[in-house]
């Protein structure tokens, strides 16, 4: 199932903007005659709310809208190269913030005050900007060895380990604090340090979403994680029966298909119980699924008359499509469809995530060879019938 990935920045609460505003303001060293924009990242968009040029002594005061719930803002300065981002809520009324444009290391240069979940958030930030920035600083130097590579990457595997420790206990901590929801969704190089696919990181994602639904019951984003949750949790369930099947059909049999050929006669893989076949899943737009059949044309061709079958399961939703393909291979053998697409039965009893795939089912039913293709489906094919 596709992993659904959610930008690190994209978190907000609903907005209510009144008179009376927040306050953010601060100092800036190094930064004087620069502009700081200020953006406001919401659900679906994401836009400026105020902008100015930092004074000459760097100080700089911007205007933040006052919501109702919490909501993230971020700081902007060298086209977005420098961030500074966090959080209001309705009881905000003042964020100051200190930081240097010229430090080694800016995210370690900042700092805020009058917001405790800014503070938080900005020390969460902070924990993987060390993090990315430790393992670049090692990856790259040329001068390293294969085994000192290698120590380096095992090192940085530990740090993550221990990152997702501390955000564990910080979740568990803090379940209906927007931070926590922050903590789940951050990255390290692109690549999300937690996988909402993950049984074990599922449960921080249910406890913040449930944590801050009895919080925030009408906020969009949490209604937003609500249902990302429910889906997910779903889709496990379903990937759970489904192994519990296969694993029943690898001890017993493969799970039967009945589905109707282009003539609209129901066929069934049952019926071809006593014959070598080979179970093909595939679609008429799939490029290396039309080149897998010319490899089925050839074993078909010299295995038929001993007993070889192809039932294949096409994935298309148009039936003109799929006629026309079969039609222009030639295909001679079983074939059938439903125009469901992905959301065909078979497609899930066998747990197929991308096509062409194929199973070899045996004399008895029973599932002998999985995903074989070229020489390796050649070689399989041959030794059943020698």
């Amino acid at each position: 199932m596709k992993k659904y990935i959610i930008s690190v920045l994209v978190i907000a609460g609903l907005t209510s903007c009144s008179d009376n505003g927040v306050q953010f303001s601060g100092t800036i060293y190094n930064a004087a005659g620069k502009t700081i924009s200020l953006s406001q990242i919401d659900i679906n968009q994401t836009f400026v709310v105020d902008s100015v040029k930092i004074n000459d002594d760097g100080t700089f005061r911007l205007n933040v809208p006052k919501n109702n719930e919490p909501t993230f803002f971020v700081a902007q300065l060298n086209n977005g190269k420098n961030q500074i981002t966090f959080i209001t809520d309705s009881t905000t009324e003042k964020i100051s913030v200190e930081a240097d444009l010229k430090a080694a290391n800016w995210q370690k240069s900042i700092v805020i005050s009058g917001s405790e979940e800014s503070v938080q958030l900005n020390d969460m930030i902070s924990r993987v900007d060390i993090l990315q920035t430790e393992f670049v600083a090692v990856a790259s130097d040329p001068k390293l060895t294969q085994e000192e590579r290698k120590i380096a990457s095992d090192t940085f595997t530990e740090n993550i380990k221990a990152h997702k420790e501390y955000v564990h206990q910080f979740v568990f901590e803090n379940p209906r604090s927007f931070v926590s929801y922050y903590a789940l969704f951050q990255t390290i190089f692109d690549i999300p340090i937690f996988d909402m696919m993950t049984r074990d990181d599922l449960i921080l994602y249910n406890t913040i979403a449930t944590s801050l639904h009895i919080v925030y019951p009408n906020n969009a984003r949490v209604s937003d994680l609500c249902n990302r949750v429910l889906l997910v949790r779903h889709a496990m369930a379903q990937q759970k029966r489904t192994e519990e099947i296969m694993r029943d059909a690898d001890e017993v049999h493969s799970p039967d298909i009945a589905l109707p050929d282009k003539n609209g006669d129901i066929q069934k893989l049952s019926d071809l119980k006593g014959k070598i076949v080979i179970l093909q899943f595939w679609a008429s737009q799939s490029e290396d699924s039309r080149k897998a059949n010319k490899q089925l044309a050839k074993l078909y061709k010299k295995y038929h008359s001993q007993g070889l079958e192809i039932y294949q399961v096409s994935v298309d939703t148009s039936k003109l499509l799929w006629e026309s393909a079969t039609e222009a291979d030639e295909l001679t053998w079983y074939n059938v469809c439903d125009f469901l697409g992905g959301n065909s039965l078979p497609i899930k009893l066998y747990n197929v995530t991308a096509v062409p795939s194929n199973y070899i089912v045996g004399r008895d039913g029973s599932l002998i060879g999985k995903d074989l293709f070229g020489t390796r489906l050649d070689n399989r094919i041959a030794e059943l019938f020698k």
